[in-house]
């Protein structure tokens, strides 16, 4: 909270006005097309890893790997942290199978 109000209250945060040592001075807004063009310009999508070419898949190898160096461990923590929300959980039996793998 005290950053916040530190924040808001900082001349920083005086938007649309111009800041001067006698006080505060209103700075007309007028609108400008070119902001606009780039505020709704789509920026193209650039892929992180383009050596994966299928992302679930190398995801539950690696979880099948690291379960099979460590049997038993990675299973309980799926289960524990999955077991609030049916959808993920269902969502990684899912991916698990379409990959013909298994947690241990």
């Amino acid at each position: 909270v005290a950053a916040s109000v530190f924040l808001l209250t900082s001349k920083a945060a005086m938007i649309g006005q111009e800041v001067t040592d006698e006080g505060t001075e209103e700075i007309e807004i007028t609108y400008d097309s070119t902001f606009s063009a780039l505020r709704f310009a789509r920026k193209p999508v650039e892929d992180p890893f383009p050596e994966i070419e299928n992302p679930s898949q190398s995801f539950v190898q690696a979880l099948h790997s690291l379960s099979s160096n460590q049997p038993g461990v990675l299973q309980s923590i799926l289960q524990q942290s999955l077991s609030s929300d049916p959808k993920l959980s269902a969502g990684l039996e899912h991916m698990l199978r379409n990959a013909n793998l298994t947690i241990s």
